[in-house]
């Protein structure tokens, strides 16, 4: 049994547990939170959509049972909120596990909206920008999204990487959030090729990379730790996070897991997780320069960096960075 054998991807059902919806138990559950629409003035801003079209953050709407909405997502959005609005500080592992669940909750919703919008408005039987077969085949992100609501053991291992960095922040609270996903589809067995999110909000960066089992985390920690009490550029920050997405999409192994459910109805009974499969020598496959400069470009033109960016990144050998002053020493940006 999995998360899915009650779901039904339609609005009639909350994107969460399942449940039917009806005019007494329905709500709808905003992908990006209210709180940072706000703060941000993203109200009436738009979104590029994976097929490069625009909708507006209010319109972000997705189907969820009252129950959901009002205990555990409300509960998940407090402890994210008063977090994410501290002075920073390096989160404990706890706070870590609450921002890989906040992020899950955020990129599901965000494909399952694309899943009921048509690829192209003028033509609505060309289908949604999100086929419902690859949301279907969502079954493990899903699985663990749920522990929003239920209690999971992930046994010696932890199914995602996440980095938090320090961020600058300007007098014009619109320009203190950004958002980027990466999302490939349907390269590795049954599941996506790479899942990956980056959010800006005030003063955090936050990068997180779905079910790479933590390998990114474990090598690469220390590439983040230079900026230690060097607040990123929103540029430095989106360098950061499509270094990150390009690296996963390299993976040479498809995560499996298997899960022991004592009881699937309680919501108390606690899931305990273990990895079944592992990469053998070479985690990743070889890094290709032109690969990952399209991959930069694709999502660095839905960000407003306009003039900062240049036609390439290479000059022969030579690599643009904002990350370091050319001499393996972190740049700071003013």
């Amino acid at each position: 049994m999995n998360s899915f054998d009650k779901h039904h991807l339609n609005d009639n059902h909350c994107f969460l547990c399942g449940e039917l919806l009806s005019k007494k138990n329905r709500s709808d559950e905003h992908v990006i939170p209210e709180w940072i629409q706000r703060e941000h003035n993203l109200w009436d801003k738009k979104l590029a959509l994976l097929n490069h079209t625009l909708i507006p953050y209010r319109q972000l709407k997705i189907p969820c049972c009252r129950k959901c909405n009002n205990e555990s997502l409300s509960q998940m959005e407090n402890e994210i909120s008063k977090f994410l609005k501290r002075k920073f500080e390096s989160p404990t592992k706890q706070d870590e596990y609450k921002l890989f669940q906040w992020a899950s909750k955020i990129l599901y919703g965000l494909l399952y909206k694309e899943m009921s919008l048509a690829s192209n408005l003028a033509q609505r039987a060309t289908g949604s920008i999100v086929p419902k077969e690859f949301l279907e085949n969502l079954l493990t992100f899903h699985h663990f999204m749920t522990s929003i609501q239920r209690p999971f053991n992930f046994v010696n291992f932890t199914p995602y990487s996440i980095f938090i960095v320090e961020t600058l922040t300007f007098d014009d609270s619109e320009k203190n959030f950004d958002y980027f996903d990466f999302v490939t589809i349907g390269n590795l067995g049954n599941e996506a090729d790479a899942l990956m999110l980056a959010l800006r909000v005030q003063h955090y960066g936050i990068i997180c990379v779905f079910q790479d089992n933590g390998f990114q985390k474990q090598f690469f920690q220390k590439q983040f730790d230079r900026f230690q009490g060097i607040p990123l550029h929103p540029i430095q920050f989106l360098e950061l996070a499509c270094k990150t997405a390009y690296k996963h999409s390299l993976l040479t192994f498809s995560p499996r897991y298997s899960s022991l459910i004592p009881d699937f109805n309680s919501n108390n009974s606690e899931i305990t997780v273990i990895p079944i499969t592992f990469p053998d020598e070479n985690i990743w496959a070889s890094w290709d320069n032109d690969t990952y400069e399209k991959l930069f470009f694709s999502i660095a033109k839905n960000t407003g960096f306009g003039a900062l960016l240049p036609d390439s990144l290479y000059i022969g050998e030579k690599h643009l960075t904002w990350l370091d002053d050319g001499h393996g020493n972190p740049l700071k940006m003013i």
